[in-house]
């Protein structure tokens, strides 16, 4: 069993903790207009390690625990699911990619040391990775965009 990892944007985090009491279950939640909730599903991509390790080598600095400065949204649960919201900053930084970079960072991106388990990775492993992060930059584009923020559901 793993944990999962879905990124969504929201205005804020009444809004989310409402989004989340109002739908019980997070797949297919919509909103209370009834439009559907702008999401990314990316399994195993953890928001503080795999994603932030893609902005801090944006950012051309080291990682950190901290790179995507994230703070658990309440109410939680012991044993989740959990919410964490992403720094603008980040959402920015990811905003801000520009598409020609998409390859070349996803090709960095498959060397972490998070991926190491898979061995090494191909050039399909690399492409599946591009696509993820187009998504992810898609989302911190419309986030921005439309001045919401960028969270992250965590589910074991």
């Amino acid at each position: 069993m793993g944990v999962l990892y879905d990124y969504f944007r929201a205005s804020d985090d009444a809004t989310v903790v409402d989004l989340l009491a109002a739908n019980g279950d997070w797949y297919g939640a919509t909103h209370a207009d009834g439009s559907a909730v702008d999401v990314v599903e990316a399994k195993s991509l953890d928001p503080d390690v795999v994603v932030g390790k893609v902005v801090a080598h944006i950012r051309d600095v080291p990682w950190s625990p901290g790179t995507m400065g994230t703070g658990l949204v309440e109410p939680a649960e012991d044993e989740g699911p959990w919410v964490v919201r992403i720094a603008d900053e980040a959402r920015d930084t990811l905003a801000d990619l520009p598409d020609d970079r998409f390859r070349e960072l996803a090709a960095w991106w498959a060397t972490i040391e998070e991926f190491a388990r898979w061995s090494r990775l191909d050039d399909e492993d690399v492409e599946m990775l591009r696509e993820k992060l187009a998504e992810l930059v898609g989302l911190a584009r419309r986030a921005r965009a439309a001045d919401d923020r960028l969270y992250c559901w965590i589910c074991v």
